[in-house]
């Protein structure tokens, strides 16, 4: 949450390093056990990067390998 307050205050509320940011907590919810918030946090990472830096940059592409795996957690 400090991070993801530190990135905001220094970019504003939409770029892509937030987006990384979001797509990191994800990871983390997965690692802690719990599929939903990953899930949710990976979605609003990935909305983020496709409208700030589009759907096909590599970055995007790569944020959406990260959340569909993912989507394939139980």
């Amino acid at each position: 949450d400090e991070a993801q307050r530190n990135y905001v205050a220094s970019y504003g509320p939409e770029h892509a390093n937030i987006a990384e940011v979001l797509v990191n907590r994800a990871r983390l919810n997965a690692g802690r056990g719990d599929p939903a918030a990953a899930r949710a946090e990976c979605a609003r990472g990935l909305d983020m990067a496709v409208r700030t830096i589009g759907a096909d940059s590599p970055f995007s592409r790569d944020l959406r390998k990260i959340c569909d795996s993912l989507e394939k957690m139980a």
